[in-house]
């Protein structure tokens, strides 16, 4: 019995370990996130719940204040944004508790997505158990939990 735990454990372990690895080498690599066609977005992910639009012009201007990372979160009807450090980047004077589990992309990921979309407005979407971006035709998902997954910049 003792055996058949340990073992469990050591499994667990190791698991975890290669997860935060992995997450760490993702986010050097800036590549955290992945692009769909909306089509291929709305069957593998399902349909939207909810959303926010934001003009892609704002969300540019957003997105010069922070390095590496985006994160979003649609709180009680408002969007937020987050960059490096989890900076509330958007709205002006706002915050989020650091417990609250935020979406983070790589911030060369959002701008690949509006540069393909070529959108003037983009929209940010809860659906079942994931948040999406979309801009035009394209929408922009597989992002990391922060937490646990929150990465900083020094």
């Amino acid at each position: 019995m003792f055996r058949v735990l340990f073992k469990n454990w050591c499994l667990f372990f190791a698991i975890l370990v290669f997860a935060f690895a992995s997450a760490e080498s993702l986010a050097q690599n800036n590549q955290i996130g992945q692009i769909f066609t909306k089509n291929d977005a709305d069957v593998r992910f399902g349909s939207v719940i909810s959303s926010v639009g934001i003009p892609t012009n704002d969300l540019n201007s957003v997105l010069v204040n922070t390095v590496s990372f985006a994160m979003f979160k649609i709180i009680n009807g408002s969007l937020f944004i987050l960059g490096d450090n989890r900076v509330v980047l958007c709205p002006a004077g706002g915050s989020v508790p650091d417990d609250v589990v935020l979406h983070l992309f790589s911030k060369s990921k959002v701008i690949e997505l509006l540069s393909l979309g070529n959108s003037g407005n983009t929209v940010i979407e809860n659906r079942l158990n994931v948040l999406t971006v979309t801009n035009g035709d394209y929408t922009l998902e597989v992002s990391m939990p922060c937490p646990p997954f929150c990465f900083t910049e020094e």
